[in-house]
């Protein structure tokens, strides 16, 4: 199985913990979720035979929901691993992983709060910056949902610190307290990194690729 990183056929296993040997070679440790990514799609269908046929020896059961065959490069096949979200060639994150940034940021920009912006830029950086650590290997369009939630929260609070009622959501407000004004005050802004990244990673990338083409410069003695 370590042979068979690519293509994206996968197969989906969780739910319950395994040792699972290939060709006598290797032994994988325990787990509660497993995903085999094999060439084709007969493949992956019979290392889930192979893990069903394990299973039932130990006295387990494969959950009938949690395991599957798809194509990880189709729009609805993907599958969730360690917070991602692997679906159409690409790297996202989760829906429960999104829930769990939102409800910390919510934590941190309570409309009630009565600290100053400073202060809550100053709070709320680390958690973003610590979850930008994390998910930085998703597609950086991911980032800028992020920055746009957090920027909301917090004209929400500047609207009730000033006794105005709303949630930060008109074009006034925007007008008002811009991207610029944030960035100002310090708040990391995840959508800019990410996507210089993006790009920096995309450009060695294809840098690597059009070297070995290039002609070599001749030394003349």
């Amino acid at each position: 199985m370590t042979r068979t990183i690519s293509p994206a056929l996968f197969v989906a296993v969780r739910g319950f913990f395994v040792g699972f040997r290939e060709h006598r070679r290797g032994q994988f440790p325990p787990v509660t979720r497993l995903v085999i990514l094999c060439r084709t799609r007969e493949e992956a269908e019979a290392a889930l035979e192979i893990v069903r046929a394990w299973v039932e020896t130990q006295g387990l059961r494969l959950h009938p929901d949690k395991t599957h065959v798809g194509d990880c490069r189709q729009a609805g096949e993907g599958f969730d691993f360690l917070g991602y979200r692997f679906e159409q060639g690409r790297r996202w994150v989760r829906k429960k992983s999104w829930g769990r940034i939102k409800d910390r940021i919510r934590e941190k920009t309570g409309r009630s709060r009565g600290d100053s912006l400073a202060r809550i830029v100053s709070d709320l950086n680390p958690t973003l910056k610590g979850w930008y650590g994390y998910f930085k290997h998703a597609h950086y369009t991911t980032f800028r949902k992020i920055d746009g939630f957090v920027r909301r929260r917090l004209r929400a609070v500047l609207r009730k610190q000033e006794k105005r009622p709303g949630m930060g959501r008109c074009l006034e407000d925007q007008k008002r307290w811009p991207n610029a004004y944030f960035a100002a005050v310090g708040l990391f802004a995840l959508y800019p990194v990410g996507r210089r990244a993006f790009w920096h990673n995309f450009a060695c990338v294809l840098a690597q690729s059009i070297r070995p083409s290039l002609p070599r410069p001749v030394t003349n003695f």
